[in-house]
């Protein structure tokens, strides 16, 4: 794997990790714990959200390049993103994940990220890996601006702050990737003229069903705490926790850099002609990503909780952070592991190994929950996590 590529995909996730840190500095700053709880649930929401958009609208594309001329794809893609952000978000007021007086934006937001991941999954099918790279950064690098104007320049302190700001950063990063389209060419429809939806469907339902049970896995601990504390205690573990889990996702930095670049390299040589060449670029870089977050995950574990709180204004981040030592180490390797899996079509192992992880998480966490607060749920998530990359490792192993 050429050396450019690589180092494309860690200055785009560094510059991510930059934003999003100014953007979690000024949203601790002026909204407190309680205030970033609340936007972690809404977050959720949109993830969840999001993850059903990708049964269709997704990484399927990626994997479908090569069977079916990309243009023929969007169609679909476009009207299953509207409808199934607006349900999506319903069924999730209705189970009381999110408020309801917030459906409409977090409706509208979700539609508008699920837009800007077909389009980037689009660039990586094509082998573009810098558009993939740069819709990543200038979504948040205008969403750390818009919340800088909203809540310094023009004094609003309150969710509805965020939300401004997120959906002019959403809006804006999903217009500018639609330049991204024109080079597709214009093949005709498949014989009697009908949309690809079987192929779009089974491909993108069985990998999104892995997906929504990994993003249940690395961020249901949010619900749970709100769940299973006190109300005012929940909301501001909530936040707490929130803070430390961007932590832990700030050093996956790499891993999630690469992780697309493998995908998109394994899904480029099919056949078991090129078995070998696909495992070694994946323990090639599974090496890679674990030697660079060690040191990371370490420096995290052994900062004093009295520098946290002086970045963040919050106490209590540094002992989250280092029961999330295993975590941070499981989930580097596991983001590699499970985008070589996608990339040769072994979604069901993904989906398996990620309910698995659930499964572990909420034992766990409804044992370690109640009484250690935000700790437990890190300690869980360490169980979680381990669990889930055992099982893709014993899956790639077969694989072999």
């Amino acid at each position: 794997m050429n050396r450019p590529l690589l180092l494309g995909a860690v200055a785009s996730r560094l510059g991510v990790l930059a934003f999003t840190a100014a953007g979690v500095l000024l949203t601790t700053q002026y909204l407190g714990a309680s205030g970033q709880g609340t936007i972690a649930l809404l977050q959720l929401g949109m993830l969840i959200a999001g993850t059903v958009n990708g049964m269709v609208a997704g990484g399927a594309v990626v994997h479908l390049q090569r069977t079916h001329p990309l243009r023929t794809l969007l169609a679909p893609g476009h009207l299953w993103l509207v409808a199934a952000s607006f349900a999506t978000v319903a069924a999730e007021v209705a189970l009381d994940l999110i408020p309801g007086d917030k459906w409409l934006p977090v409706s509208l937001f979700a539609w508008l990220q699920g837009v800007i991941v077909f389009h980037g999954q689009i660039a990586i099918a094509t082998q573009q890996f810098r558009w993939h790279n740069a819709l990543q950064l200038l979504q948040t690098g205008l969403l750390a601006l818009a919340l800088l104007v909203c809540y310094r320049v023009l004094g609003i302190h309150r969710i509805e702050g965020f939300l401004v700001a997120l959906g002019s950063a959403l809006g804006i990063t999903a217009l500018a990737s639609l330049p991204l389209l024109r080079s597709l060419p214009h093949p005709p429809l498949a014989p009697g003229g009908r949309w690809p939806w079987r192929p779009l469907l089974a491909q993108g339902s069985l990998a999104q069903v892995g997906s929504l049970l990994q993003l249940l896995t690395q961020r249901l601990n949010v619900r749970l705490l709100t769940a299973w504390l006190p109300a005012g205690t929940g909301l501001a573990s909530a936040g707490v926790y929130s803070v430390a889990y961007l932590g832990m996702e700030a050093m996956w930095t790499l891993a999630r850099g690469w992780a697309p670049v493998v995908h998109g390299k394994i899904a480029a040589l099919p056949g078991p002609e090129n078995r070998d060449a696909r495992h070694r670029l994946t323990r090639r870089m599974l090496a890679l990503t674990w030697a660079a977050t060690l040191p990371l995950a370490a420096l995290a574990a052994f900062l004093p909780d009295e520098a946290y709180q002086a970045v963040f204004g919050l106490a209590g981040i540094q002992p989250v952070l280092r029961a999330l030592f295993p975590a941070v180490m499981a989930g580097a390797g596991a983001s590699i592991l499970a985008h070589h899996l996608s990339g040769v079509g072994a979604h069901h192992v993904n989906a398996w190994t990620s309910g698995l992880g659930l499964a572990l998480l909420v034992a766990c966490g409804a044992w370690w929950i109640p009484e250690h607060g935000a700790v437990g749920a890190a300690w869980a998530a360490s169980v979680a996590g381990w669990g889930q990359f055992l099982g893709q490792t014993l899956s790639y192993n077969r694989l072999r």
